[in-house]
């Protein structure tokens, strides 16, 4: 079983330690893994370099996601056009053998659904990532 994380897991904190790192320290690695979106992360404060490279192990996919603004009320945009961290993002999925990369998008801004998708793909591909 995949848990798929948000923003919330990495802003809420009981005596220190955020919600994520609860949830990974208090179950079981051989039945819970966690499919990571790399734009919710960071959406919660935290770098999802750090947080991949650290999860190393339990990561079998990750939603590669791009946010145009961690404020707006639609913070979605195409991937390579926002201010996620997507080149650090997915040479760590690479480093650490995270099997899946899926390109996600939560809501369009102002582009359709194929133009998103093609955007996407193109930025990944200019930037060397596919």
């Amino acid at each position: 079983m995949c848990y798929h994380n948000h923003g919330h897991e990495f802003r809420n904190v009981f005596n220190g330690v955020n919600a994520m790192d609860l949830l990974a320290e208090y179950t079981d690695p051989a039945s819970l893994f966690f499919e990571m979106d790399i734009a919710w992360i960071s959406h919660g404060g935290a770098d999802p370099v750090y947080v991949l490279r650290k999860m190393a192990g339990r990561v079998p996919a990750i939603h590669v996601k791009d946010m145009h603004s961690y404020t707006d009320s639609n913070p979605f945009t195409a991937v390579g056009t926002g201010i996620v961290n997507v080149r650090g993002s997915i040479a760590a999925a690479m480093e650490t053998g995270i099997e899946w990369m899926v390109v996600e998008q939560d809501r369009m801004r102002h582009l359709t659904p194929f133009e998103t998708a093609t955007v996407s793909y193109l930025n990944l591909k200019e930037a060397g990532l596919v």
